[in-house]
C-alpha cells in the first residue's frame, strides 16, 4: 500500500499527460494485488486519457490492465482477446519494453488454454526484444520466470529451472526482491513436483520471507501453500497441516484460485493419510470445485484420482466408480490424455 500512496502523491503533482498515463498504469498494477475493481475505475480513467490525447501507448496501458484483471479471475479467453489489443496498440509505438510485456502477456494467457506453441513463441519473442535494448533488460526476468512456467507445465523441468535461475540471477542483479521471490517460490515447484522436498523448502522459506515483508499478499499465500506440500511430501502431516490451514485463513482476503485449489489439496492428502477419510472428501470436493470454476481441468482429475483411491481405502466403492466415471469425462472433454491414463488404470482395478 506505500506504493499506492507514493502514486497518488505523484498523481496530485503531475501535469504532464504522458506521465500521468505512466503513473495511472502504475497505480492499476499495483491495485491489482489488493483491490481489482478499483484497478478497473483506474484502466477506465487510463482509457479516456489515452482518446483525449490520442495516444497508443495509453491505449496499451488500458487494454493491459483490463487483461490482468481478467486474468487474475481466471477468465483467461478474455483476458486474452484484451492482451492481443494491447499488443496491437504497443506496436503502433516505438515502446520496445511496452511490446515485449504485451508478448509475454499474450503468452502467459495462452499457456492457460494449453495453446503451448503459441505461447512459446510469444515468450521467445518477448526476449528477443528484450535483449537487444538494454533498458529494457530489467523486466527479462519476468519473462524468463513466465517461460519457464510455460516448460514446467509441460514437464520439462530441466528447461524450467534454467530459465527460472537466469531470472533469478537478473532479478537479484536489479535488486528486484518481489520477482527474486516470485522465482524462488517456483523453483520450489519444480522440486516439489521432483520429490525434492528439502530443496523445497530451501526456496520456500526466504521467498514467504521477503514477500512477507513486502506485504505482498498474493505471494505470501503462495509460498505459504508450497511449505505446506513440502512438508506433507516429508511425511510432516501436522506441519503441513499448519501451512495449508494458514495459507487458508489468508485466501479469505486473497483471491488466488489456483493456490486455493492446492491448499484444500494439500488438506485432503493430510486427512487422507490421517484415514480420517470424512475430512479428506470434504477438501478434495473443495478442491475439484474451485478447480473447475479456474478452468484447472489437469488438476481437477488429479484430485478426482485421489478422491477416488481416498473413497477405495474408505470402503465407499460406489463413490468412488462415480469420482472416476466424472473424473474420466472431464479428462475426455478436455482432451487430457496423461490425467485421463491413470484414471483408466484406476477404473479397470475396481472394473469400471
Amino acid at each position: 500500500m506505500k506504493k499506492v500512496k507514493e502514486v497518488y502523491e505523484a498523481l496530485e503533482v503531475c501535469t504532464d499527460d504522458g506521465q500521468r498515463l505512466n503513473l495511472l498504469f502504475s497505480l492499476a498494477t499495483h491495485l491489482l494485488n489488493f483491490d481489482d475493481k478499483r484497478s478497473l475505475e483506474v484502466a477506465e480513467q487510463i482509457s479516456e486519457l489515452s482518446e483525449r490525447i490520442d495516444n497508443n501507448l495509453g491505449r496499451s496501458y488500458y487494454h493491459s490492465a483490463k487483461a490482468r484483471v481478467l486474468y487474475k479471475r481466471s477468465e483467461f479467453h478474455e483476458a486474452t482477446d484484451e492482451f492481443q489489443k494491447a499488443l496491437d496498440a504497443a506496436m503502433l509505438t516505438s515502446n520496445h519494453t511496452q511490446q515485449a510485456i504485451c508478448l509475454d502477456s499474450l503468452g502467459i494467457a495462452f499457456r492457460f488454454q494449453k495453446r503451448y506453441g503459441e505461447a512459446e513463441d510469444c515468450s521467445l519473442k518477448a526476449l528477443q526484444i528484450l535483449n537487444s535494448f538494454e533498458k529494457s533488460i530489467g523486466y527479462t526476468a519476468t519473462c524468463y520466470n513466465n517461460l519457464g512456467s510455460l516448460y514446467q507445465d509441460q514437464e520439462e523441468y530441466d528447461k524450467a529451472t534454467e530459465c527460472f535461475t537466469k531470472g533469478l540471477a537478473i532479478s537479484k542483479q536489479h535488486h528486484d526482491e518481489r520477482m527474486a521471490a516470485n522465482l524462488l517460490n517456483n523453483l520450489c515447484g519444480i522440486a516439489i513436483m521432483t520429490h525434492q522436498y528439502n530443496d523445497g523448502l530451501k526456496y520456500a522459506t526466504p521467498a514467504l520471507a521477503s514477500f512477507k515483508s513486502l506485504n505482498h499478499k498474493h505471494g505470501e499465500v503462495h509460498a505459504t501453500v508450497l511449505m505446506g506440500l513440502c512438508y506433507l511430501g516429508l511425511g510432516n502431516h501436522a506441519t503441513a497441516m499448519d501451512y495449508f490451514l494458514s495459507g487458508l485463513k489468508q485466501l479469505k482476503n486473497v483471491d488466488h484460485k489456483l493456490i486455493e485449489v492446492q491448499a484444500y489439496k494439500g488438506l485432503g492428502e493430510v486427512y487422507a493419510a490421517l484415514h480420517a477419510y470424512p475430512e479428506a472428501n470434504k477438501n478434495y470436493s473443495k478442491a475439484i470445485a474451485i478447480g473447475i470454476k479456474a478452468h484447472d481441468y489437469a488438476e481437477v482429475c488429479t484430485i478426482m484420482q485421489l478422491q477416488a483411491k481416498m473413497q477405495l481405502a474408505a470402503n465407499d466403492l460406489k463413490a468412488a466408480k462415480t469420482t472416476l466415471t466424472k473424473a474420466r469425462t472431464i479428462a475426455t472433454e478436455q482432451n487430457l490424455p496423461k490425467q485421463l491414463a491413470p484414471l483408466n488404470e484406476l477404473a479397470a482395478t475396481i472394473g469400471l
